[in-house]
């Protein structure tokens, strides 16, 4: 699974770094949201309690998947 950062704004006042990216899977079934947070974790190096998912969209015949989340810099 490869994830490539589409958008990345920096949310000061709420403490959070803002993500868009898209997720190729391969000839793989859509990835679960579990799945996705732990590839998350990994390439941003956080902790996956620091992390929201806003939302996995899938391309209809592509194995790309549009993924928004959020990266929080204290607590989640």
């Amino acid at each position: 699974m490869e994830i490539k950062i589409i958008s990345e704004k920096d949310n000061f006042l709420l403490k959070r770094k803002e993500i868009i990216a898209e997720i190729e899977y391969g000839n793989r079934a859509t990835p679960s949201r579990n799945e996705v947070l732990e590839e998350i974790a990994k390439k941003f190096n956080v902790d996956k309690n620091k992390i929201e998912i806003d939302y996995i969209f899938s391309s209809a015949g592509k194995h790309l998947a549009k993924v928004k989340f959020k990266i929080y810099y204290g607590q989640a």
